[in-house]
């Protein structure tokens, strides 16, 4: 017994004594680590980065097989792309804006319209030319929706085109600054042996910008792009007498019964000469009462709106869809035309070294 206890004593001593001296372990790997992640972050922090800003051109730089190039190429390339990405972002959601805004003012401006053209009087004289259209064969009914008509909608048109060229003509403005930016940032770095070299001190505005890209070849580049495109030709052809045909034929419907009766009239009219348009609509007159043609008039005004409101929101929606993929056409234009600059800027680089 006084063994066992012995034992469990001389146990109990040991694990005691472990517990009071564990054994050391070694560190070494971590403190190399650390000393190592420490070191890389002090070169980094104490590294001058190179940007646009700081770049200073190395004049006893050498090509090495016309490959090797200064990194201001990539530095003032990366910084035109990001530019020319931010505007087109920027333009693209006015276009879509001035669109969009159109479009919700079209279903006012549709009844406004149709409430201020389809008057008794109006369509009185509607019935009386399309009765004479009925029995001569001639097309007054037309020629007259379009004198109370075309002008009004021609101004709303005119007024949402003119939004969208302003809009189109800044956005190849800024297009054209940014790549002219570019060029001038590539020239005021070029060594003074090269014929692209252009004083940092000058602007890319004077003559001699302009001769030093003449020297290059590319003095034309920026007319390649046109800064006068016309919203007003995405407008689809016909756009006006499409809608004005529609709204004859809805008169042509709902006055069916008045036309008809009162062609009868422009017949005896017409039997000594010329119509008296005057005649006719007296003739209406006598056949159908003021109710009547009230009646139809407002059935036909309801629709006038609708046909205006369809066919105006049908066409921004042609025009929104084309000027987009126009802005897009531009954006990719002047990107092809500053990486044709940049293959000649650096094989100017590679040639003069």
């Amino acid at each position: 017994m006084n063994n066992s206890q012995n034992s469990n004593q001389i146990s109990t001593n040991v694990v005691y004594a472990e517990l009071q001296n564990p054994p050391k372990k070694s560190y070494f790997f971590q403190n190399l680590l650390i000393i190592v992640l420490f070191t890389y972050m002090l070169v980094s922090f104490l590294t001058p980065k190179v940007t646009v800003d700081n770049y200073t051109p190395n004049t006893n730089y050498k090509p090495v097989n016309n490959k090797s190039i200064p990194s201001y190429f990539e530095i003032y390339g990366e910084k035109a792309d990001k530019a020319y990405y931010s505007e087109f972002d920027r333009y693209s959601n006015n276009n879509n804006q001035i669109c969009d805004n159109y479009k919700n003012s079209l279903r006012y401006f549709a009844d406004s319209l149709a409430e201020e053209k389809c008057t008794y009087t109006n369509c009185t004289k509607l019935i009386a030319y399309l009765a004479k259209d009925k029995v001569m064969g001639s097309d007054s009914g037309s020629d007259y929706m379009k004198d109370l008509f075309q002008s009004s909608i021609n101004y709303k048109m005119n007024s949402f085109i003119n939004s969208l060229n302003e809009n189109m003509s800044g956005y190849q403005s800024k297009m054209q600054q940014i790549t002219q930016e570019y060029a001038y940032n590539i020239c005021t770095n070029m060594p003074s042996a090269s014929k692209l070299y252009f004083d940092k001190n000058q602007s890319f505005n004077t003559p001699d910008f302009r001769i030093a890209l003449a020297n290059l070849g590319i003095a034309g580049a920026f007319n390649g792009v046109s800064l006068a495109l016309d919203v007003g030709t995405l407008v689809s052809t016909g756009f006006f007498s499409s809608l004005r045909k529609y709204i004859v034929q809805l008169a042509w419907t709902i006055f069916k019964s008045p036309i008809k009766k009162a062609a009868v009239s422009v017949v005896a009219s017409a039997a000594d000469g010329p119509l008296p348009i005057g005649d006719a609509i007296g003739a209406i007159g006598l056949v159908w009462t003021a109710y009547d043609i009230t009646c139809m008039r407002s059935d036909f005004q309801k629709q006038v709106a609708d046909s205006i409101y369809n066919k105006l929101y049908n066409e921004i929606n042609n025009v929104k869809r084309q000027s987009s993929e126009a802005l897009n056409d531009i954006h990719s234009n002047y990107q092809q035309i500053r990486l044709d600059m940049e293959i000649r800027f650096k094989k100017e680089y590679s040639q003069i070294l």
